[in-house]
This record gives C-alpha cells, structure tokens and sequence, in this order.
C-alpha cells in the first residue's frame, strides 16, 4: 500500500476497495482500549474531489431506494446560455 501511495495517490475506489476488505476482517475482540487519541486532519485544496464520489458511492450502494446513478451530476457544469438583445 505504501508504495502504491508514493506512486501518485489513491483513487475513491481503491480507498474503497481497502475499507471494505478490512471492515470485512475486522475483530473487536482485539481492540486495545486507548485514553486520549489525537488526530490531525490535513485539508486538500479541492477535498470534495475525493469525498463527493466516496459518499455518493456510499448512498448509491447503501440505500433503499433506487437512483439513476448516470442522471447525478457531482459538479455543476457549465452550460453555455444565449443572451438575447
């Protein structure tokens, strides 16, 4: 994994991919019990590029209802409009 990291990044669905082959293998039996955690968070110039796909993907995959996955449009596009004198 770390070399994949190096190599230029993760896309969502390696991310992905890796949450669900460990939640898949994930025991609570060998938890360690810890006092204080402290985490950082290290904020992107443009996070929604990983987290808007991630989460759509979640909701896509999660709900009980049903989208048409080809109709979301993630970001706005720019449609050109005709301006009338």
């Amino acid at each position: 994994m770390d070399a994949q990291r190096m190599d230029g990044g993760w896309s969502v669905n390696e991310v992905l991919q890796v949450v669900i082959v460990n939640c898949r293998s994930w025991r609570v039996d060998g938890m360690k019990m810890f006092t204080q955690l402290h985490f950082t968070y290290e904020q992107e110039s443009h996070p929604e590029e990983f987290f808007i796909p991630y989460v759509w993907k979640l909701v896509l995959s999660k709900c009980e209802f049903e989208f048409n996955a080809t109709a979301i449009n993630l970001f706005p596009a720019d449609i050109p409009t005709k301006v009338r004198i």
